[in-house]
Formats: structure tokens, C-alpha cells, sequence
């Protein structure tokens, strides 16, 4: 998350120019393959409008910056902003890697796919009760609201009160 991933900039990668190889027309950096290649642009945007994300940041440092104080609290919303973001960058440094080391490209609705994919199996594991939020969450990726886990009971108190009177 801190610019350790070795993009062509920070490294030398053999015979490997200096060269995004999502877009092939920019220096590859993380600033620029996670928040300013034309390829992730589109799936950048989906992402950002799905979890209702609105920024400007076009620095990786900041986004990374952003996400640490913002995104903090334990919500549905940050919850899903978090494994939107994960799968966001997973894929699109796998992406980025097939192209590399085994000459395969997919196109951005391809990668887009994946990703929604990720999102939709991760929400279905039912790590979200059910609220409100989480339903309308789940309604905008059309999934199931058995994907919630119920809300949690009330203690029960009437055997306290039994076992208290005797």
C-alpha cells in the first residue's frame, strides 16, 4: 500500500521499458496505474460511483492518506469502500502483470468484470448484518438479502430474573 509494489519506476525489470503497460503511453508509477491510466480510468470511476467515493486525489500517497483517517470507523459503507478498493488494486495489478510476464491483455470491461466478480463472492459471505444500509447496499449489486446475517438478539433476561429470585 505504501508504494512497495516494484512498478518499472522503482526497479529495474530487465528488458522492460519504463512504460505503462495498461496504457503504453505514460511512465508506469502508482500514481499513475491506480489513479491516472486511462485504463483503470473506467473501472476507477465504477468503482468510485458504486461506493459513493467522490475525490479528486491523483496522488497515491494521499489516496493512501485519505483512506487511513476516513475510512477508519467499522460502517457498512467503509466496510465495502475497503473491499471495492482491494479488489480494484488486485486486479489491476494482475492485469498489469499478465501483460508483462505472460503477453496477455484483457480489455478494461474484462478486468471490470473480475473485479465485480471478487466484490459480489466476497458479499456473499454474509459479513454484513442487516441494516438498512446493508440492504441497500446489497440491492445496487443485486445480490440476495440472505447475504446479511441477521441482527444480533437482545440478551435474553428472563432466566437472570428467574435464577435471581430463587
Amino acid at each position: 500500500m505504501l508504494a512497495r509494489l516494484p512498478t518499472l519506476d522503482s526497479r529495474s525489470m530487465g528488458n522492460h521499458p519504463n512504460i505503462c503497460p495498461l496504457c503504453m503511453s505514460h511512465p508506469e508509477s502508482h500514481d499513475h496505474i491506480f489513479l491516472n491510466c486511462c485504463f483503470t480510468s473506467l473501472i476507477w470511476r465504477f468503482i468510485k460511483d458504486r461506493c459513493q467515493f467522490y475525490t479528486s486525489i491523483t496522488n497515491w500517497e494521499e489516496l493512501i492518506q485519505y483512506i487511513s483517517v476516513r475510512w477508519k470507523a467499522k460502517s457498512v459503507p467503509n466496510l465495502l469502500r475497503k473491499v471495492c478498493f482491494s479488489a480494484m488494486m488486485y486486479h489491476t495489478w494482475e492485469e498489469r502483470n499478465k501483460r508483462i510476464f505472460k503477453k496477455k491483455k484483457s480489455s478494461q470491461k474484462v478486468v471490470l468484470a473480475r473485479i465485480c466478480s471478487t466484490i459480489t463472492t466476497i458479499l456473499m459471505l454474509g459479513f454484513l448484518q442487516d441494516c438498512s444500509t446493508a440492504r441497500k447496499i446489497l440491492s445496487e449489486w443485486n445480490l440476495s438479502l440472505s447475504c446479511c446475517r441477521p441482527p444480533p438478539r437482545p440478551p435474553d433476561t428472563t432466566n437472570r430474573r428467574l435464577n435471581a429470585g430463587a
